[in-house]
């Protein structure tokens, strides 16, 4: 596994990494949909669980739809880049709410 991803040894799969390994989602994703997953697309897991590849739970997202999804009603102290009392990182100029 890694980062809670199942990893599959398909060294002659497209999209398989240096090691030969691929993401299991991606596998299931892509025998459901009967294509490859292109540069530029990201598979979410509709229930946030990594390791739950049944094709249901699969969704095919742009970068930024998979930003917008994550971040949405994510403001204040439930925002990632807020640590200790402040925001941090390239949001350090935003205020704390009142």
């Amino acid at each position: 596994m890694q980062s809670g991803y199942v990893l599959i040894h398909q060294p002659d799969r497209p999209n398989s990494d240096a090691n030969g390994y691929i993401k299991r989602s991606h596998l299931v994703w892509e025998t459901a949909n009967d294509r490859y997953i292109q540069s530029g697309e990201i598979i979410h897991h509709v229930d946030g669980c990594r390791d739950n590849d049944v094709s249901e739970n699969l969704r095919l997202m742009t970068p930024s739809e998979h930003g917008s999804l994550h971040m949405a009603g994510k403001t204040g102290e439930n925002h990632p880049n807020y640590k200790h009392g402040k925001y941090v990182g390239k949001y350090a100029k935003y205020k704390k709410n009142p």
